[in-house]
């Protein structure tokens, strides 16, 4: 029974043909330090002479390889044909004749919705097959390329594995994913890669750690640093699905709730004022809340409004995460007409926590 993925407006695509037929293309790589292993993941042959794309990331540390086929070959010479250190890519070559190939695509050609399949080697399962789609094609904060934001599941083992489209045609490799988000999961698309096809040297692994020392940028794998540029912008609350827009002035970072033209007429208002401290913001927020109360002498609706302030923070945040907690009054508490004439000043401040996230 063929397994396939139905996607309006786009192909469908046949996994079982795509596993059957690409993933003898798909190798295992295992870096090595002083001929001990550190680290796994995977890479795409791409040529019948031994030519493998692959992660950056997955061999940069290491000052040696062994590339392992499905058919069982295993080849202990790995050299470096180019690399990429800004797009995290890297052209290796072993000394094979004849080996599968997976023919590549055009990455221009993805859109918003397209079926992909990922074959990969996560967590040393080799040779395993996820599908998906793709998410979006976006820029990340300043980083100066596109990657492919996709739901094919990818873990710890997948980076280097191919991102193939509904021919079969290798279109991104998988470079990174958001730790603790759902399915965001990002390749960096071929075509990036055919330019570092027309080289021809080719240098030990042992040199590519000087070599990249050399030549230093941020890539993809550093998300984790990225500038506090990276995070001015829109966000969506993964909790309520409002939307706060961020605004950064050389330390400080803004917060303001996104209201609409009633609420704010009504007075409803969140700002939120955060210094750096580290390699966090921190600081606190002014906030009016509108409430409505029953008025039972007179026996009609009212409407006040109450202001506190909390503090927040930021914890973690990435171009397109924030994580963080934040003070709020009385959230989760049941509160009587009393309770909001007196703005629930029995219930204390409690922390919540909150992730943000891109509005699509």
């Amino acid at each position: 029974m063929l397994a396939v993925l139905s996607v309006c407006g786009a192909q469908n695509i046949d996994t079982a043909r795509l596993f059957r037929e690409d993933s003898p293309a798909v190798v295992v790589i295992i870096s090595q330090k002083s001929g001990a292993p550190i680290g796994e993941g995977s890479g795409a042959l791409i040529s019948k002479d031994g030519t493998i794309l692959s992660a950056l990331h997955l061999v940069q540390d290491g000052d040696s390889a062994v590339v392992k086929l499905k058919s069982g070959d295993v080849y202990d010479k790995v050299s470096v044909i180019a690399f990429d250190a800004r797009r995290d890519l890297a052209l290796l070559k072993i000394r094979g004749f004849d080996l599968p190939v997976l023919p590549l695509g055009n990455s221009n050609d993805l859109k918003e919705g397209d079926p992909v399949a990922a074959i990969s080697n996560p967590e040393g399962l080799e040779g395993s097959i996820s599908q998906g789609i793709v998410s979006a094609v976006r820029e990340i904060g300043d980083l100066g390329f596109k990657v492919v934001q996709t739901t094919a599941a990818a873990s710890p083992g997948s980076s280097g594995g191919a991102v193939l489209n509904a021919n079969g045609e290798l279109v991104a490799v998988l470079s990174f994913k958001i730790v603790g988000g759902e399915n965001l999961n990002f390749g960096i698309p071929v075509n990036y890669a055919r330019g570092m096809l027309d080289t021809h040297e080719s240098f030990p692994l042992s040199e590519l750690a000087s070599r990249i020392a050399a030549e230093p940028v941020k890539s993809p794998s550093q998300l984790a640093e990225a500038t506090p540029t990276d995070i001015s912008g829109e966000w969506k609350s993964l909790l309520t699905g409002r939307i706060r827009r961020v605004r950064l002035e050389e330390n400080h970072a803004y917060a303001e709730l996104e209201v609409t033209d009633q609420e704010a007429k009504s007075g409803l208002f969140q700002l939120c004022d955060l210094t750096g401290v580290g390699d966090h913001y921190q600081g606190t927020c002014r906030i009016q809340r509108v409430f409505r109360w029953f008025d039972r002498w007179h026996q009609e609706w009212k409407t006040g409004a109450c202001q506190f302030q909390g503090r927040m923070e930021f914890t973690k945040f990435s171009p397109l995460r924030i994580e963080g907690r934040v003070e709020e009054r009385g959230v989760g508490e049941k509160w009587s007409d009393k309770d909001n004439r007196n703005c629930g000043e029995r219930f204390p401040l409690k922390w919540e926590d909150f992730v943000w996230i891109r509005p699509d």
